[in-house]
């Protein structure tokens, strides 16, 4: 594989916090010819309404992995997101997504997900030349939001992210003593690695302020946001505090291989 890596326009985010689930989709479906905006819409709408009826929504001033994995869309661990697409994979209830990926020829059973929890082994990985495999990869974001965090997506020598580019930059700045990136587009791979290494090493003490995010958050709901989120976004901005504690969350690169029919 080349050492360079690519910053490639994707299928975007917006304003929406749900980027492990724009991460998994940009991997599977992105720069596929016959993919119509407004089809994967209708996906992204399913499978995040299926992340928010999944899981709790009991709302208190402290979170964690241990009663919460996705309160808004969000996944601030990885054994949560590995659990969450995995159930994607085998609720056959979600129909336009599994309609989609047959669609492709793409068969769900021949999906593979598993963990990559070390620095070194995901170097390793980016070394090699895989076709039929993409990465969804941890990283520390630049938000006015404390302590948050973002999920790319890396594929054939692309880096797919969902958000705005200054996750990137921010990420790399890790290991750079503060020094902002140059360019625009390339990225080395040890740069890679490094926007990796940056969450995977970080203090387990920080803790993200969900009451102050969702705040924010309550002027930009849209009508066609699912209605829990807009619920959960309202009843979020009425607890205060409302924090997530990250001292029981894992970040580690998530190896997802396709194997066609």
């Amino acid at each position: 594989m080349s050492e360079n890596f690519k910053s490639q326009c994707c299928f975007k985010q917006g304003k929406t916090p749900i980027c492990a689930i724009y991460s998994f989709l940009n991997g599977l479906f992105y720069g596929r010819k016959i993919i119509f905006s407004c089809k994967l819409k209708k996906v992204v709408t399913e499978l995040w309404k299926y992340a928010l009826e999944s899981k709790s929504s009991n709302i208190t001033t402290e979170l964690d992995s241990h009663n919460t994995s996705s309160l808004v869309g969000e996944f601030f661990n990885t054994e949560s997101l590995i659990f969450f697409l995995k159930s994607v994979l085998n609720e056959s209830k979600l129909e336009k997504f599994h309609s989609l990926l047959n669609s492709i020829g793409l068969d769900s059973d021949n999906i593979k997900i598993r963990c990559i929890d070390s620095v070194a082994e995901f170097d390793r990985e980016l070394t090699k030349s895989f076709e039929n495999v993409f990465y969804i990869v941890p990283i520390n974001a630049d938000n006015t939001c404390k302590n948050n965090m973002h999920w790319i997506c890396i594929r054939k020598n692309r880096i797919l992210n969902s958000g705005n580019f200054n996750y990137l930059r921010y990420a790399t700045e890790w290991h750079n003593n503060g020094e902002r990136h140059n360019t625009l587009i390339f990225f080395s791979r040890a740069e890679v690695v490094t926007m990796f290494e940056g969450i995977h090493t970080r203090e387990k003490s920080l803790q993200f302020d969900f009451h102050n995010w969702a705040e924010e958050e309550r002027c930009k709901l849209k009508k066609e946001y699912p209605s829990e989120y807009q619920k959960r976004v309202e009843k979020i901005s009425e607890v205060s505090p409302c924090d997530y504690y990250f001292k029981y969350s894992d970040f580690n690169v998530i190896r997802v291989e396709v194997d066609k029919n």
